[in-house]
């Protein structure tokens, strides 16, 4: 469905000052000043008004109007809403995963044990180079992938397959040797799922950061703005080196990790501290990781569950948690757990409480009712991926029958603030998917609609709590062809920006 109003000339420039080519598309346009005839949209309703100017001040939506001759992007009126924000993504695993071998839709091992063998067959590689395979969701297959099967099929070249959710993966005893691993008849687990991922991850700097601009090139397109990096690395450095290599695309909050938490206090950074000189990337949260994952059965929880029972795994105690909150908070940090299984959450919140730190549970899947009373009395967000559930709906349904997950009604309807997110690479990054998936719970059936937010909900959520686009605030927005809260919902994960702008520069457009 085309909007009411007719699209206008794409764009008026002013001689020499940027280029606009033949087909209309044009180079980043640092000196954008107005934005004609455009519909805002607010997300305290829904509701889109009447095409209107709106004025751009620096990286800020002006106070007043400007000037009809000001440079113009002529929005024909199209939807204008705040710029949607990933709250949890992982943005190396994410543009290494784009270029390793995708297993994401096998479903049986004889059927990864195939495309294995046809992609050894048809490389062109030395025997030593290792082969990735990311996205694979084993979790209920019967059997498992076994590191036996794999000496098997590539008895010299390492193999290793990453499994979707990141804990946990298959290595043959090449991979084994390779990089020192201990395996169990091919699998690993937690910590050394993710030291081996570590391991993966060493790519040349300048062509990973390639790597990571086209990524965020890509997303832009969705009307990415911004995300928060949980990367398991020195993230204040690496946004520092990429901005400097002229990364410009996405707003970042930059995470710590708590084996970097002494450097980050020594230097006297606190959140939202800029860490560039153009303000993109800002200090993120404290990441702790409390326990697994539920496709991994290694979440940790109250009762014993899985293939042979047992509460899954459990990082740290609760006075250590407790502790690196305390410091954190200190100094001036927010905090982000990852907390899954319930008594990794009831941990989580009680650390929050201790310590008296503000910041996030992230995933927050097997959260109880009381939990989410809980983050909501202690001002806490839940960032969560509604993605998962797709992922996690057949183990959840064999080990817990009945039982709520990630209650998202039940946590707004607490006062709790959530989050979207993807954790990509575990699901692909695209924000309004994991509108989609909120409130549908599910891309073929729903599961569990009783916990299903609105759209509006779920766009409110994604905005990083930017409701409406307010003289003074942050221009980072994005034009759409349609308002998303008026739309067949099943269509929202197709949704594509027409322009996408962040601090009042244009990183996408296709008008």
């Amino acid at each position: 469905m085309r909007p009411r109003y007719a699209w206008a000339a794409p764009v008026v420039h002013r001689s020499g000052r940027w280029t606009v080519t033949g087909t209309g598309r044009r180079r980043l346009l640092d000196d954008l000043v107005r934005i004609a005839n455009a519909r805002r949209i607010d997300l305290r309703t829904g509701e889109a008004g009447e095409p209107e100017d709106l004025w751009l001040s620096g990286d800020r939506i002006a106070r007043s109007p400007g000037s009809e001759s000001d440079p113009v992007l002529d929005a024909g009126g199209r939807f204008m809403l705040p710029g949607l924000w990933d709250a949890h993504v992982h943005m190396t695993q994410w543009a290494l995963a784009s270029r390793r071998l995708d297993v994401s839709t096998v479903a049986s091992v004889p059927e990864l044990l195939g495309v294995l063998a046809g992609h050894l067959a048809a490389r062109d590689a030395p025997p030593d180079e290792p082969v990735v395979a990311v996205g694979v969701r084993a979790a209920t297959w019967s059997p498992a992938p076994t590191g036996s099967e794999l000496d098997a099929l590539a008895p010299t070249t390492p193999v290793v397959i990453l499994g979707h959710d990141l804990h946990g993966a298959w290595v043959n005893r090449a991979a084994e040797v390779r990089w020192g691993l201990d395996a169990e008849d091919g699998r690993v687990l937690e910590e050394t799922a993710f030291r081996l991922q570590s391991l993966l991850s060493q790519v040349d700097d300048a062509e990973l950061d390639r790597w990571v601009r086209d990524t965020a090139r890509r997303a832009t397109q969705r009307g990415l703005v911004g995300i928060v990096d949980l990367e398991r690395d020195d993230n204040a450095s690496v946004w520092r080196r990429r901005v400097s290599r002229g990364f410009r695309e996405l707003r970042v909050r930059a995470s710590v990790w708590p084996e970097r938490l002494d450097e980050t206090i020594a230097a006297g950074v606190r959140d939202g501290d800029p860490l560039d000189e153009h303000g993109l990337v800002r200090q993120g949260p404290l990441k702790v990781i409390t326990d697994g994952s539920i496709s991994a059965a290694t979440a940790w929880c109250r009762s014993p569950y899985g293939p042979t029972p047992g509460h899954g795994v459990s990082w740290l105690g609760a006075d250590d948690l407790a502790d690196l909150l305390s410091r954190a908070s200190r100094a001036g940090l927010e905090c982000a757990v990852h907390a899954i299984g319930d008594a990794a959450i009831a941990q989580a919140v009680a650390a929050f409480a201790d310590s008296g730190a503000r910041g996030s549970v992230e995933h927050a899947e097997l959260a109880t009712s009381e939990h989410a009373e809980e983050l909501g009395r202690l001002g806490l967000v839940a960032s969560v991926q509604p993605q998962h559930l797709d992922d996690d709906r057949a183990t959840c349904e064999l080990f817990w029958p009945g039982r709520t997950v990630l209650p998202l009604a039940t946590m707004r309807d607490a006062g709790v603030r959530l989050a979207l997110g993807s954790d990509a690479p575990v699901v692909p990054l695209n924000p309004w998917a994991a509108i989609r998936g909120a409130v549908l719970r599910g891309s073929t059936t729903a599961w569990q609609p009783e916990e299903s937010l609105s759209v509006l909900d779920a766009l409110r959520a994604s905005t990083s709590g930017v409701w409406r686009l307010v003289p003074g605030a942050l221009a980072d927005l994005i034009l759409v062809d349609e308002n998303p809260c008026e739309v067949e919902v099943d269509r929202l994960d197709r949704f594509e920006a027409s322009a996408t702008l962040v601090g009042g520069r244009l990183v996408h457009t296709r008008l």
